[in-house]
């Protein structure tokens, strides 16, 4: 098992200044390539916990929460080898993912999603 580092910020934000039930949820990559952070906003749906695993599915790293419904979380992944992640995010019991590629010279986020209302 690798190391990620983390580090945790207490925000509040909205997306796109909507107000409605929908839960949001994005990864964004640092310039630095180094990290990514998971932003994660509902006015009807908890985060649970995120396991980020590598590219053949072996999870590399879990972060728990208790029933969280605004988060920014910096993951660090500085001591893992470079290739794609997956960040699975329990939300509500539902499994939802969001993939990243790790990289050198261009980390990048694959997908972010908008999920339908509860």
């Amino acid at each position: 098992m690798f190391t990620v580092l983390v580090s945790t910020t207490s925000v509040s934000f909205g997306f796109n200044g909507k107000t409605n039930d929908s839960t949001q949820m994005a990864v964004i990559a640092h310039t630095d390539n180094l990290r990514f952070d998971l932003i994660f906003a509902s006015n009807n749906a908890s985060i649970n916990n995120v396991r980020i695993e590598d590219a053949n599915g072996n999870t590399v790293f879990v972060d728990y929460f208790k029933e969280r419904q605004e988060m920014r979380r910096m993951y660090n992944f500085r001591h893992l080898p470079y290739g794609n992640y997956t960040f699975v995010v329990d939300v509500n019991g539902k499994r939802e993912t969001l993939k990243v590629q790790y990289s050198a010279n261009s980390s990048k986020v694959l997908n972010n999603r908008t999920l339908a209302a509860n």
